[in-house]
């Protein structure tokens, strides 16, 4: 398998929620904000950018957009090219290009996990204004399985580390957050990966979807979503 082919997959079939809960949790998570319209917000790994354009509509702030693939980041602009709140950056949550004390929140979903999360996490707390607030919707190893089923699952993704609950909590407060806290998450009955298949769909994008089913039904039961807020 190429390097990057799922979130190659991803971009190229225009999938625009691949992350736990679906579009549904991440409305739920932004109301919890109370974001006004003089703030500015972080969509740290934008994606297609459907997160950063229901923010900018809903609440008429502005949005800044990051990403690290050019497909989603060529993307994304497409789409939002009318949309003036919205400013969408081909860059990476390693080196975010913002001065400290930038943004009022950040909202980061399926990002950190892969990633250098250590390195991540002090650049979001570094761009953060006091008081601010950080949600993360992420994977997290909640039962231990094979070191064959992980070294799969890591290398199908791209994935770096499979974090526990106890290591994300360890890692937000060296990164120097004040407050974190561990939210509730029930299950939604809205796909965490939204997809409508192209009539040109390719055999080796078929073959990454199935590998991709393959993966959630082995991860099930050992890797479930956490979310968190975190406070600077």
């Amino acid at each position: 398998m190429k390097k990057n082919s799922y979130m190659n997959m991803l971009a190229e079939l225009n999938v625009l929620s691949a992350h736990p809960g679906g579009k549904l949790l991440t409305k739920q998570m932004i109301n919890e904000l109370g974001i006004t319209p003089d703030m500015t917000i972080l969509d740290a790994g934008c994606g297609l950018g459907e997160t950063a354009r229901f923010i900018s509509e809903m609440y008429g702030c502005k949005v800044n957009a990051i990403d690290s693939h050019p497909v989603m980041v060529s993307k994304a602009r497409k789409k939002l090219e009318n949309n003036k709140n919205v400013v969408v950056q081909f860059t990476t949550v390693l080196d975010l290009p913002f001065t400290e004390n930038s943004f009022h929140h950040v909202i980061c979903e399926s990002v950190l996990s892969f990633t250098h999360a250590p390195k991540a996490l002090k650049e979001i707390q570094r761009v953060l204004k006091d008081a601010g607030q950080v949600l993360i919707n992420e994977m997290c190893l909640r039962q231990p399985f094979s070191s064959i089923d992980e070294k799969k699952v890591k290398n199908f993704y791209g994935v770096e580390t499979l974090y526990t609950n106890n290591d994300w909590l360890n890692l937000l407060k060296n990164s120097g957050f004040s407050k974190v806290t561990e939210l509730p998450f029930k299950p939604s009955e809205e796909p965490a990966t939204e997809i409508l298949l192209p009539d040109n769909i390719t055999r080796e994008q078929l073959d990454i979807l199935d590998e991709h089913a393959e993966m959630l039904n082995m991860m099930s039961g050992h890797v479930e979503p956490i979310l968190l807020s975190c406070e600077k």
